[in-house]
């Protein structure tokens, strides 16, 4: 049996499953992995670490593990937030779509990891405080954000060429600010949404619906751009451009 063919990989996935070993540590060598660890050893030398495999001796920096990037990447890059707490995925049927693709480097899973830094210190804003601690929560906010990113005329810069912000520590810093701005802003909106359904609302059965996420979000990057049009807040490309 070639070792390559799709039955081999699944004789092996079988066998390791009954071994105890997690899909992640099944993708641990996969060339992918190895490339992006070897670019965050490159150009984030002693800044960040990314973890590829379980029971790994960390570098220095600040600890980033695959599993983590998949999810931010299901949620900025795949929009599909609803569908992170099932983390399985990322190393099974949703791999290569969120590895795979030409465009996921060390650099992207820096600014993702960056907004969600934000997210995480802004998330105690958020009033209902079962919601706030949800981790399906701070994906939907990111989600949120990427959707008000590519509505900005300096989108395609953040998505195309995002070294540009992050690789720098000074820019990432400044980076992180305009950021702050922006969650900021919507994290009034999202409390004004999320109060109309009072303290006991189903938030885990609606966080995992695309729909209401979708609607959400809607709701909330059209406030954030009506705001930036009478000029009561600054857009992220007026926010970058005062550095």
């Amino acid at each position: 049996m070639d070792i390559n063919s799709p039955l081999s990989e699944e004789v092996t996935r079988y066998s390791n499953n009954q071994n105890g070993v997690k899909p992640r540590d099944f993708q641990a060598n996969n060339s992918i992995q190895i490339r992006l660890q070897n670019e965050f050893r490159k150009c984030y030398t002693d800044q960040y670490f990314f973890e590829i495999k379980r029971g790994e001796i960390p570098g220095k920096g600040i600890l980033i593990s695959n599993e983590d990037a998949g999810l931010y990447l299901m949620s900025f890059d795949l929009k599909e937030p609803w569908a992170t707490h099932r983390k399985y995925q990322v190393f099974d049927e949703k791999y290569a779509d969120l590895f795979a693709r030409p465009e996921v480097s060390a650099d992207r899973i820096v600014l993702c990891h960056v907004i969600m830094e934000v997210i995480d210190d802004f998330s105690r804003k958020l009033e209902n405080k079962l919601f706030s601690k949800y981790a399906l929560t701070k994906r939907a906010i990111l989600y949120i954000i990427r959707s008000i990113i590519e509505k900005d005329e300096i989108a395609k810069e953040v998505l195309t060429k995002p070294h540009m912000f992050v690789r720098d520590e000074q820019k990432r810093n400044y980076f992180r600010g305009c950021i702050k701005k922006i969650v900021s802003d919507i994290i009034i909106d999202i409390n004004a949404e999320i109060r109309e359904y009072g303290e006991d609302f189903d938030y885990r059965g609606k966080l995992r619906d695309s729909k209401w996420v979708k609607d959400l979000s809607n709701k909330v990057v059209n406030s954030f751009l009506k705001l930036v049009e009478r000029k009561r807040v600054t857009s992220f490309k007026e926010e970058w451009e005062k550095k």
